[in-house]
């Protein structure tokens, strides 16, 4: 299904209009789609910025800006553009997994390292007494899932 790419004169009309999108259009629009991409490296003048960036960008046709894709999503979940500081992480480990569900936001920096400590010690056999969410909460930190 190709979507109308219509003009946004502002950041804010462009978020009110990803929070207008279904869980279907979103997840359609979350995933590559090479007719559409065009990546940046193959411009030579933005190459030395994106070596060795895996995460997907794609260039709004309306104004020609790159805008990264999981952070799109991220402020379409929150419903609102995101904060300074605020940490958008892919769950599955997939940088370029731009789904709904995969796309996780933390409150900060402070509160993703936490996380990523938190499911080492898993991995490595640690059983917690608390979840991840009771730790960051006591912490006044937070994740949006």
């Amino acid at each position: 299904m190709q979507m109308d790419s219509p003009s946004y004169k502002t950041a804010e009309a462009f978020y009110e209009a990803l929070l207008e999108l279904n869980q279907d259009d979103l997840a359609k629009i979350s995933q590559p789609d090479e007719s559409t991409f065009r990546d940046p490296e193959e411009d030579e003048s933005e190459v030395s910025a994106t070596e060795h960036n895996p995460y997907q960008r794609r260039r709004d046709p309306r104004n020609g800006e790159l805008y990264y894709v999981h952070r799109a999503i991220a402020e379409w979940k929150l419903g609102r553009a995101l904060n300074p500081g605020e940490v958008v992480h892919h769950d599955n480990g997939d940088k370029r997994d731009n789904h709904p569900d995969n796309v996780w936001v933390f409150s900060c920096q402070r509160a993703h390292m936490l996380y990523e400590n938190y499911r080492l010690r898993e991995r490595q056999g640690i059983m917690h007494l608390f979840l991840i969410e009771t730790l960051l909460e006591r912490e006044g930190l937070w994740v949006v899932s």
